[in-house]
């Protein structure tokens, strides 16, 4: 729970250091919107005591700088599970940086590093390190699509050889948003790397509802797929979660 305590803390001043820069701005200049509308902080968790004893946290944060062309975001997410029964079943950090410029309203690059550090996938890490070309397909008013490729490197190093590796790969992925209604909104998120000893996919779907001018809610369903796991692991993993969510 050391790992938990610690993402927690960082990301609380994380968030208090940008609403306070968000609120000075706002009193500066009303109608200058924030470089950081659209970062949250969200959580939940489930813990049962009596005949069955367990728990289950899952923390996440999305920060977003946008300045001019440049968009900058910085993802972490932390998932723990344990029960008397059982032990710890889930112990997974993941936290990814994101850079894109825009090069017109359609078309922008990126360059991307996201690192994995799952218990019990067989890695001891796992780095990804991209950069690529992407498009925003023209969609209905109230959808947005965007779609991306580019080539990049896998680090690794497994835990039952300790070895480490590095791998070239291509990436290709695709983000899709729907307001549904103004209080509701849907979003997809697929990613696909494709090396020459495995393919992994990572889809993120979400159901999103606002419950006041900050707070929402939301359920989300993650699926995790790799073409070739190691040390007898399962290829398919999903997280299923409902989330509190804080927004700026």
């Amino acid at each position: 729970m050391k790992n938990l305590k610690t993402i927690l803390l960082a990301s609380t001043v994380a968030l208090c250091t940008i609403s306070g820069t968000s609120f000075a701005a706002d009193q500066s200049n009303d109608q200058a919107p924030s470089p950081f509308k659209g970062s949250s902080v969200a959580g939940g968790g489930i813990i049962n005591t009596g005949n069955t004893q367990s728990k289950s946290l899952n923390f996440n944060t999305h920060l977003i700088y946008s300045v001019k062309k440049w968009t900058h975001t910085f993802d972490t997410s932390y998932q723990y599970a344990n029960s008397k029964s059982k032990g710890t079943t889930s112990n997974q950090f993941y936290a990814q940086e994101k850079s894109k410029f825009n090069l017109s309203d359609l078309n922008f690059v990126y360059g991307s590093v996201d690192y994995t550090n799952n218990r019990f996938d067989g890695y001891d890490y796992i780095v990804n390190l991209n950069t690529g070309y992407g498009r925003n397909i023209q969609m209905p008013e109230n959808m947005t699509l965007d779609v991306f490729v580019g080539p990049g490197a896998r680090l690794d190093k497994q835990q039952s050889t300790q070895k480490s590796r590095t791998l070239g790969m291509v990436q290709l992925g695709s983000t899709y948003g729907w307001d549904i209604t103004d209080e509701t909104s849907f979003s997809e998120a697929l990613t696909t790397n494709i090396s020459k000893k495995t393919v992994d996919t990572n889809s993120v779907t979400a159901l999103t509802t606002s419950l006041n001018g900050h707070l929402k809610f939301s359920v989300n369903y993650e699926l995790d797929h790799t073409s070739k796991p190691v040390d007898n692991k399962k290829s398919l993993n999903t997280i299923t979660s409902l989330n509190l969510i804080y927004s700026l």
